[in-house]
């Protein structure tokens, strides 16, 4: 699940820590080509999950992560449905592409204004880094804490777990809802005092 690790974040971020998973995996192609060596390699780990997450405080989410895929696919990169309309949101992967809103009462589709600066064609990959060296000068939580990341790491591992005991995995692991960004902040800010580092 090397992508999932994006999307679960994301989605960590924006319902909160995950109370259990469920999930099917498997290998679909026994030998595939490596870019990063130029030859064929044996594949010894799943390379296609299809899961369930039920979140601490109740959502219930599907998640497909996939190697396999050839012709690529239609389906969003994040979905979510609630009690007043559905949200789409952008490939996790990537730091652009609107945030697209349709409530109950409309058909058609509206995009929501960002409201922060990490948006765009910059690469941001290292924003975690920035934000937590910001978080420490500044006396705060940071975001991307570890809590966060062994959170995302174990549920990664429950569905794999999930998979080989074809039964439901509880994480023993739980972390809190990263704090959002304010809005207006200024480029490459990350609370409202100031950038990344004092002036």
């Amino acid at each position: 699940m090397t992508w999932g690790v994006y999307y679960l974040t994301a989605l960590v971020a924006l319902l909160g820590p995950i109370e259990s998973v469920s999930a099917f995996a498997r290998i679909t192609f026994p030998e595939r080509f490596a870019v990063s060596t130029g030859k064929n390699i044996r594949v010894e780990t799943p390379t296609f999950f299809s899961g369930s997450i039920r979140f601490a405080q109740g959502a219930i989410c599907t998640m497909l992560s996939s190697f396999d895929l050839k012709g690529g696919t239609a389906h969003p990169p994040l979905e979510i449905y609630g009690s007043e309309g559905t949200l789409r949101g952008p490939n996790p992967t990537t730091f652009q592409g609107p945030v697209m809103i349709r409530n109950n009462f409309s058909s058609e589709w509206r995009e929501i204004p960002i409201r922060h600066s990490f948006i765009g064609t910059k690469n941001y990959r290292g924003i975690g880094v920035g934000e937590m060296a910001r978080a420490i000068l500044t006396g705060r939580e940071h975001r991307a804490s570890g809590e966060l990341a062994f959170h995302v790491l174990e549920t990664m591992h429950g569905f794999l777990v999930s998979s080989e005991r074809n039964a439901a995995y509880t994480l023993t692991s739980t972390c809190e809802k990263p704090a959002h960004l304010p809005e207006g902040l200024a480029e490459y800010a990350f609370d409202g005092n100031g950038g990344i580092f004092p002036e």
